[in-house]
């Protein structure tokens, strides 16, 4: 079992399975990591384009809404 952390007789090594599990979570992470900030960049943007349609759509019932009224 110690073998599993890299002990060998009185040294410990940088070559084991707890090591090689960390780099695979650790790279994991950092791709998982840019897939989110790549979503939440899309979002955004998605967002922010719907705001700026749904604005335009508003201001054009208002405009709409106060033509009919004063015909």
């Amino acid at each position: 079992m110690v073998s599993l952390a890299g002990i060998s007789g009185n040294a410990t090594t940088n070559d084991n399975y707890i090591d090689r599990q960390q780099k695979i979570l650790s790279t994991k992470l950092d791709y998982l990591q840019d897939l989110l900030k790549t979503r939440q960049d899309r979002y955004q943007s998605q967002f922010t384009k719907l705001e700026t349609y749904m604005s335009k759509m508003n201001s054009q019932s208002s405009w709409l809404s106060s033509s009919m009224g004063s015909s």
